[in-house]
């Protein structure tokens, strides 16, 4: 998101980290950062994506048991919970 609000391609009703801020707070969401463990998962995951943020999203939906939302049928290969 914040990637798409930098290049002007996604326009939020309030500043970035405020809109963030507030949707975490309104959806009681918790944030998830990235471990050891995260980034050792992600050295073993096959080559099917080289996009590395998809593939830090695939190593913690691995490594935590989380599904992801998305679109991407690509992320199957992985073996992840995919939503959508």
């Amino acid at each position: 998101m914040a990637i798409k609000v930098g290049q002007g391609k996604l326009k939020l009703s309030l500043p970035f980290r405020d809109w963030l801020e507030k949707g975490i707070l309104d959806l009681k969401l918790s944030l998830l950062g990235i471990s050891l463990t995260h980034a050792e998962r992600l050295v073993s995951l096959p080559a099917h994506n080289k996009d590395p943020f998809d593939r830090l999203l695939i190593s913690q939906s691995l490594e935590e048991a989380i599904p992801i939302l998305s679109v991407e049928a690509m992320f199957d290969k992985y073996g992840v919970n995919r939503i959508w």
